[in-house]
């Protein structure tokens, strides 16, 4: 079968994908979004048979055995809208400082507990043509653009023929009304909260206004339950959450800008409100301009189907001149008289209304709002956004009625008692199959401790085989927290490895673990596509293990270097010489005259380095602006050149893959393969020569090359006196312990 490769085209995601040939559109594992094949840029054929068998197999067991992103949980730059809607409710009380970029409380920024939602009065939102097919981002898949089809038709004569207003999606949780407006603002569903708190504080400020201008309309009895409404966590009697046209004109106020509300045309025609004008009239004008004077541009929300009980924004397209809406087609002003409708919008010379305007919140200061908020997140409530929104997706998407606040809750009890933990193949969440209730006092497992062990000693390991975990005692917290488990050694949904998840969300991976971070390095000879955990490092590649003999007063050790190389941050790539110091003080430490030792060491290094073959030639004008490497780097491990993002040199695999080896000379491919590096046969410079000594000055320069460039196969001329200054350095450096004290290493390595 034939298979390509390619990379996710969200700039903030870059996963990996693979995909059959006959496919016309991948769903990204990464973030959830969906993308068709055409699109992809750098889209490859996948040549190699045996990542082709393994690449498919896992990808059918993963895509059949585990839970599917929703649309509120598939993701765009990075978040997805779960997400934004648990930051949502710190938004109403706490700003970001935009000098240091942190959380602070609104009383602080703005003498002001709650957020003023007027600050909105002029933004608008513009959607990017390419995020239109996104689900749970883009266009609207409610059937809107069936019900409203003849209404935006009669739009596009005045637009060029063009479509130039579109619907886009909003969660439908029954908060769909403020999800349509937050949208609108800022392409966003993160304002919900604060809008639905501050329409509650307008309604009380200003209810002997609204109870004397709609006094014909709304019962004075009916305020109570409209206020209350505005709540956001208000439950209805009948368990129907919405918010009515009173909730509209109230926003409109709220935002001092006007909001229209369309239908389909035969909605709009009709006597009812199911279309409507609704102008801030409780304020004049004056108040609802910007500060250039400039009356505050409308906001366009629309019924999604004939039910009428999902609201969606109507935004314009990026790309597109801004809409125009004929002033002929505007519904009725609600609440209102119609004379004060010139006073609120402003017509342009063809008597049409702009949709819209410049004024854009931009997405790179959502990101920093978001991480502020993340921040704030955490430290209140013990666990990381993204981990709940995860928690959600693996855990309780496929239940109905599950509250944020209760998965807020669960994940972080579990992730306190150490009981997350995520896989490397599919990503999922897993929870130890252990109550925590069980970890507490008067708890099963805390009571069985107490019988068998007595008092509990803090951090001493207490082992329950019988239920394949292990626990340490918190005396701070007085409770059991896992130390580890063999219970879950395995992914419930796709049989993956398992790795606990730390407090922060961060996962505790294992030397060679693969992780979850894709690979931006063109010369990554590893097919795999994401990096490689050795040591607390993430690595472009998995190390080559080099196996080294030392030989000292008759004693003989023999060891393993880890060695990295074509890395994309030149400070990971191997030295030589520092990876022979290394191994000098770990075995023979404070040996007096071990230089040769260390120069038998990194030429032993050096000559099976040299074997290994060239990175790809990859040129970018990034590269070609690159300064040469120093004789330095050459001679101590080499310089990989900064990747091009747009560059791809070998093809990658997801991380829920087994790397493969797609190359016979690539040792680093094959050993990630396994998920553990191959070692080079053990062979002595002496046995590559035989007539060599080992003690001889000259032959051991000669074989060393300090100017040999790592990341190439050719050697260079060799460089005795830079040798020279080396072994003086070393020499000065190395401590030289008294006789009396310096351990005999015949009998201290016996």
């Amino acid at each position: 079968m034939s298979m390509f490769y390619g990379t996710c085209l969200d700039e903030y995601c870059q996963y990996r994908l693979i995909f059959p040939a006959a496919f016309t559109s991948v769903v990204c594992r990464g973030c959830g979004q969906t993308h068709n094949v055409t699109n992809l840029t750098d889209k490859k054929p996948l040549e190699n048979l045996e990542t082709k068998i393994q690449s498919l197999l896992t990808s059918l067991k993963v895509e059949t055995q585990t839970p599917k992103r929703g649309p509120e949980t598939v993701k765009v730059l990075g978040v997805s809208n779960y997400h934004h809607k648990l930051l949502s409710h710190l938004l109403t009380t706490y700003g970001m400082d935009k000098k240091t970029g942190k959380a602070r409380p609104l009383q602080e920024l703005i003498r002001r507990p709650t957020l003023d939602c007027s600050v909105f009065g002029d933004r608008c939102f513009s959607i990017e043509s390419k995020h239109l097919h996104i689900s749970g981002y883009g266009r609207d898949q409610s059937g809107s653009a069936t019900y409203l089809a003849d209404t935006l038709d009669l739009l596009k004569p005045y637009n060029e023929n063009k479509e130039t207003l579109v619907p886009l999606h909003v969660d439908g949780d029954g908060h769909c009304l403020v999800h349509a407006i937050s949208r609108a603002l800022v392409g966003r569903e993160m304002f919900w909260h604060p809008l639905r708190v501050d329409l509650q504080i307008h309604f009380k400020e200003h209810l002997d206004t609204y109870k004397e201008l709609l006094g014909d309309f709304i019962n004075g009895s009916e305020w109570p339950c409209i206020i209350a409404e505005c709540d956001p966590d208000f439950v209805p009697p009948d368990g129907i959450v919405g918010l009515r046209p009173i909730h509209v004109f109230g926003l409109a106020n709220v935002l001092r800008r006007p909001i229209l509300l369309l239908d389909s045309v035969a909605g709009m025609n009709t006597s009812a409100d199911y279309a409507a004008v609704f102008l801030p009239g409780l304020f004049p004008p004056d108040k609802c301009r910007n500060k250039a004077g400039k009356l505050n541009p409308p906001l366009c929300l629309a019924w999604s189907s004939p039910a009428r009980n999902h609201y969606i924004p109507l935004v314009p397209i990026k790309e597109q001149p801004l809409p125009q809406f004929p002033k002929h087609l505007l519904p009725k002003v609600w609440g209102l008289p119609q004379t004060v409708l010139e006073q609120y919008l402003e017509f342009n010379d063809n008597n049409c209304l702009v949709i819209g305007g410049e004024n854009c919140i931009q997405a790179s200061y959502m990101l920093r709002l978001t991480c502020a908020m993340d921040e704030l997140f955490h430290s209140k409530y013990g666990a990381p956004a993204q981990l709940v929104t995860d928690m959600y997706i693996y855990q309780y998407a496929k239940k109905t009625g599950v509250k944020m606040m209760s998965v807020v809750e669960a994940t972080s009890a579990a992730l306190q008692d150490r009981r997350l933990q995520r896989c490397l193949v599919c990503g999922a969440i897993n929870i130890l199959p252990l109550s925590d209730d069980w970890l507490r006092p008067r708890g099963f497992l805390y009571a069985l401790a107490k019988k068998q062990y007595g008092f509990l000693q803090e951090d001493r390991k207490y082992p329950f085989m019988a239920y394949g975990v292990t626990c340490t005692y918190n005396a701070k917290k007085d409770m059991l927290v896992v130390d580890s488990a063999l219970s879950m050694d395995s992914c419930m949904f796709c049989s993956g490895k398992l790795r606990m998840i730390h407090h922060d969300g961060t996962v505790a991976y294992e030397n060679g673990d693969v992780t979850c971070e894709p690979v931006k390095n063109p010369l990554n000879p590893c097919p795999c596509g994401f990096k490689h955990w050795w040591k607390g490092v993430a690595y472009d590649n998995p190390p080559l293990e080099i196996p080294v003999m030392l030989e000292w007063n008759g004693v003989a050790v023999a060891d393993i270097v880890p060695w990295f190389q074509y890395e994309s941050e030149r400070h990971l790539n191997s030295n030589a010489y520092q990876s022979a110091s290394f191994l000098l003080q770990k075995h023979f430490p404070g040996e007096f005259g071990s230089e040769r030792l260390h120069q038998s060491i990194v030429q032993q290094i050096l000559e099976r380095v040299k074997e290994l073959p060239p990175p790809p030639v990859v040129e970018s004008p990034q590269m070609m602006e690159q300064d040469p490497p120093s004789e330095k780097e050459e001679a101590c491990g080499g310089a990989s050149p900064t990747p091009s993002r747009s560059s791809s040199a070998t093809p990658h695999l997801p991380a829920a893959l087994s790397c493969a080896n797609t190359s016979k000379h690539s040792e680093a491919a094959s050993a990630c393969s396994s998920r553990c590096v191959k070692k080079t046969s053990c062979v002595t410079p002496d046995a590559q020569q035989p007539g060599a000594s080992r003690t001889s000055g000259n032959s051991g320069y000669q074989k060393m090359s300090p100017g040999m460039l790592m990341l190439s196969a050719t050697p260079v001329s060799p460089n005795p006196e830079a040798m020279d200054r080396f072994l003086q350095m070393m020499k000065r450096k190395t401590p030289s312990p008294s006789p009396s004290d310096s351990p005999s290493p015949s009998t201290s390595k016996q």
